[in-house]
């Protein structure tokens, strides 16, 4: 068995006199490729050792800096607090910059410093009061931060009856519960697996094989998919844009407006590889096809460059300078750093200084996502944007925003703003006409798709699923990254999102008249149907629900898209409920029937009929629930159909049930089948009952459920049918009883109520023995009731995870000079093993290749090819050279344990001490960035 993983190395040779600066890379995954920016990416900072006197706290920080720029920042609201004549004792007292307006300690450390750039210093307080601590670089970026001596608050009253009150049997609220293990989503908190990245970059989905042969790949990234591909840096993006150069200098001008790359834009593109066609790494093949969905995405040669109409903003300029009418506020797009004639504006589109991108492997899919986190500001308000995109397990890609006020005062009006400027690209070329690029609907109001011939793919939105789904939404037009709608204090905005169109648009906003018109979200012309009829410039305009907005207080907004080669050979079906084997859809104990709805489209024939079938997989015995036409023009640009179906229930036992349902045309050619797990509840009686729902039902000590992964999530439901109030709690085995809900209201006696306890942790458990974990229901009247989860971890394959990058430092080098650099990893290098105790010993490989010249940064695509020019570099592994081209053992083998379920091998700092990488200044050689190409193997083949 092997696993391998490219990796993409760069480094940056710079010959000044005798002066010369490295950089080097090493990225994972199909030439994925993550390239340092002007902050080194091994700076490092961590607090190692923290002792408690009794009126003082010493904190140890040990740290990696910069050798050209030695410099750490200490940053704490409680800077007073920190023993500064200590600090100037230790490292000098020119040394020690105390600036006390912004908090801050600027340390300047060539003196207290190894040559490597490792040391330590400590920090000491004055008391032992509360202490929120940051240590910063130079470009103040986070390297570390932690609250020492927090002071907890008294827990509140477990009274639940606020979120009782907003429980519906149709949007159940997701109750927070007791776990108290939770995994940290904050970027900085080294339990979340968030890794920075200086560079924008492609993830890649789950390739899937089409019916004609060709593989099909799905990206997600942020802003420009050229720049994201080339990984041009996030610091470049957020700059200004490239000029004409007028007549020799004279009269020059920037391309456009706005940013270099609109970084804000959550986009994706899907690569089609024909059967016999060439390597999915090289995605701008002329022999493979790229579908790509916002306007002006990869259209690096005109001024629509980056995706400048898809992009997150809030309202916070509103704040500055409120509108007449409230419910208008004033917008403006993250490339504003201006507003005419309003100072102290620079901030209030993007803090340019805030802009970080981050990826992580998660742990759902074992696919990597990103996240894109900014700041808008101005005086002492601050709201800090996290926009988070995720694969999931349908290569549909889940798009969640995080608006959080972060500043020092409560924004009393906020509304989060998205805004997706569609347009459909084959190639980085318009497919058609802007008039055939229609916004139609998924029906049952599921949200909106395009498609057309020319297109051959298929885009859909999905923008009705949950509480966090956008409060509002329309499907017409949208805006500019570098606009403002803002004219004066007395006159509300008229334009953008809140005018009248004109054109095909005439009669209709613009996308909503105020805050509180929800556009087309409540309206449902029928699946295929458009709302608008006409040409019209297609766009998505989204927004939260206008609220208050308190200090450290979220507002979310999250919708999923897919972009998808649809079948051109079969019928294509949707169907609309979503319950699975996992994660069942429960139904009332009383139900008859159950509602079906979707869509279908063919590409070949005018007629198709709707089959299912209840509990049976086979597709040859089903019962046709309806039949269905379509027009010529309907089947040349793969137009969707609604349909509806009440499949019946007689006779149903309490437990799971499978309907299966598929669409087969004239020809007999029948379309993927689609499913949907329900799950019949026990009836309610005097006894309470409860039910796990999820992540499997009816499990047993026979047929338990095998968890994949350290952490699950659980729903399920109870019902009583005399009780006011319940208690929920769970124990797994003869451990500690937790309370999940305490005093919980029955609001409908009779009916299924849910439950829910999310990201529930076993790491605890990293065994292969069975466990139960039970949850019981009590009755003010002392009646209860259980239901049991029995897991089992299962043996299994290995997983090889590489870091992101590798990064050799920067070092002085003289023309007659060698050094020797080591490696600072930016990510694990580590196999997790799940393996039975019989497996073969697994092994750890190593290619490296020559370090080859790269060309700048430039919109250029059309230069021409030469022969990159190689850098003279050599590498060792434990002081012995490593040739060229040839696989070298890195680790020893690796034997699985036949005492835990999973085994955690890091080689990380293994590598980062026993590698070396040598590097010899040449008179010849050029400036510029040196590209090297690694090949990581994992095998237990023998």
């Amino acid at each position: 068995m092997k696993l391998n993983n490219i990796f993409v190395g760069f480094l940056s040779f710079l010959i000044i006199g005798t002066l010369g600066v490295c950089i080097a890379h090493a990225i994972s995954s199909s030439r994925i490729v993550s390239i340092a920016d002007d902050t080194p990416a091994y700076e490092k900072a961590d607090f190692s050792e923290i002792s408690n006197d009794e009126n003082i706290l010493k904190i140890k920080v040990k740290y990696l800096v910069s050798t050209d720029k030695p410099t750490l920042i200490i940053s704490s609201p409680q800077i007073q607090n920190i023993d500064l004549a200590k600090l100037e004792t230790e490292i000098g007292k020119d040394k020690v910059d105390f600036d006390d307006k912004n908090k801050k300690i600027k340390l300047s450390l060539e003196d207290h410093m190894e040559t490597t750039g490792e040391g330590s210093f400590t920090i000491q307080t004055k008391n032992q009061n509360e202490l929120d601590l940051s240590i910063e670089n130079i470009n103040n970026d986070i390297l570390t931060t932690q609250k020492f001596n927090k002071i907890e608050e008294p827990n509140p009253d477990n009274s639940n009856e606020d979120i009782q009150n907003e429980i519906t049997e149709e949007k159940p609220t997701d109750v927070e519960s007791n776990n108290e293990t939770r995994i940290s989503d904050e970027e900085n908190d080294p339990n979340s697996g968030w890794n920075r990245s200086n560079n924008m970059m492609l993830s890649p989905g789950k390739t899937v094989t089409l019916d004609d042969g060709s593989k099909a790949t799905p990206f997600l990234y942020f802003g420009d998919f050229h720049y994201a591909y080339k990984h041009r840096k996030v610091r470049d993006s957020v700059g200004g844009r490239p000029w004409f150069p007028g007549l020799l200098g004279i009269g020059a001008y920037p391309i456009g407006q706005g940013h270099k790359n609109n970084v804000t834009a959550p986009n994706s593109a899907l690569s089609v590889v024909p059967s016999k066609g060439s390597n999915t790494s090289d995605l701008e093949s002329s022999k493979n096809q790229l579908y790509t969905t916002s306007h002006g995405d990869g259209q690096t040669k005109g001024k629509a460059r980056g995706s400048q109409g898809t992009f997150v903003t809030t309202d916070l300029l509103n704040q500055k300078l409120p509108s007449a009418d409230p419910l208008k506020p004033h917008i403006a797009g993250p490339d504003v750093d201006s507003i005419s004639n309003q100072g102290g504006l620079q901030n209030i589109g993007m803090d340019k200084s805030s802009v970080k991108l981050y990826f992580r492997i998660d742990p759902r899919t074992n696919l990597q996502e990103q996240r894109l986190v900014f700041d808008q500001a101005y005086d002492d308000k601050r709201v800090r944007i996290r926009i988070t995109q995720s694969f999931q397990s349908d290569n549909t890609v889940n798009t969640n925003i995080e608006y959080k006020n972060v500043g020092n005062d409560e924004l009393d009006s906020f509304t989060g703003f998205a805004f997706k400027d569609i347009q459909l690209y084959k190639n980085m070329k318009v497919t058609s006409a802007k008039g055939n690029a229609k916004i139609r609907s998924l029906g049952n109001k599921e949200g909106i798709y395009l498609a057309n011939k020319s297109f051959s793919a298929r885009f859909e939105m999905f923008l009705n699923e949950g509480e966090n789904e956008p409060y509002a939404w329309a499907g017409r037009t949208t805006w500019k990254t570098y606009k403002n709608n803002f004219i004066n204090l007395n006159t509300p905005p008229t334009g953008f999102p809140w005018s009248k169109g004109t054109d095909a648009l005439k009669g209709y906003y613009q996308s909503f008249s105020d805050l509180e018109d929800t556009g087309d979200k409540g309206i449902e012309p029928g699946a295929g149907k458009q709302w608008v009829n006409g040409r019209w410039d297609a766009g998505l305009a989204m927004h939260t629900k206008n609220q208050k907005l308190k200090r450290n207080q979220s507002v979310y907004m999250n919708y999923r898209t897919l972009l998808e080669m649809p079948p051109h050979v079969i019928p294509g079906i949707e169907l609309h409920q979503v319950g699975s084997e996992e994660n069942p859809d429960v139904i009332q104990p009383d139900d008859k029937s159950y509602m079906l709805s979707g869509s279908w489209y063919d590409y070949t024939k005018t007629k198709v009929e709707i089959l299912g079938t209840l509990d049976d997989a086979n597709t040859k015995e089903a019962t046709r629930l309806l039949s269905g036409t379509q027009t010529e023009e309907e089947k040349t640009d793969g137009v969707s159909h609604g349909w509806e179906y009440d499949m019946p229930l007689d006779g149903v036992s309490p437990g799971k049930h499978t309907i299966r349902v598929w669409a087969r045309n004239v020809d007999g050619k029948i379309s993927e089948v689609k499913k949907v797990v329900i799950l019949v509840p026990k009836s309610a009686s005097d006894i309470p009952q409860i039910q796990i729902a999820s992540p499997a039902a009816n499990t047993s000590e026979d047929d338990p459920y095998n968890p994949i992964h350290q952490e699950f999530d659980l729903k399920g439901g109870w019902s009583d049918s005399h009780c006011d109030f319940v208690n929920i709690t769970y124990r797994i085995g003869d451990g500690e009883e937790k309370v999940l809900y305490e005093k919980y209201k029955n609001p409908t006696p009779g009916r299924i109520m849910p439950w829910y306890l999310k990201n529930f942790q076993i790491d605890e458990f990293n065994d292969l023995d069975m466990h139960e974990l039970t949850f019981t229901i009590t009755c003010e009247s002392g009646k209860s009731n259980s239901d049991t989860l029995y897991f089992q971890h299962q043996e299994g394959s290995y997983q090889f995870i590489t870091p992101n990058t590798i990064d050799f430092g920067l070092h002085n080098l003289a023309p007659t000079k060698s050094i020797r650099s080591q490696p600072q990893l930016a990510g694990k290098l580590k196999v997790l093993d799940y393996r039975s105790q019989e497996s073969s010993p697994l092994k750890v490989f190593l290619n490296v290749n020559k370090f080859l010249k790269e060309e700048p940064d430039t919109d250029d695509d059309e230069k021409a090819v030469t022969q990159p020019e190689s850098l003279e570099s050599s590498f060792y592994w434990h002081d012995t050279y490593l040739q060229i081209n040839k696989e070298t053992q890195i680790s020893g083998e690796i034997l699985p344990d036949e005492s835990v379920w999973l085994k955690t091998t890091d080689l990380t700092r293994e590598f980062e001490k026993s590698f070396a990488l040598f590097l010899k200044a040449n008179k010849n050689q050029g400036n510029g960035n040196y590209v090297s190409t690694w090949t990581w193997t994992a095998t237990d083949s023998l």
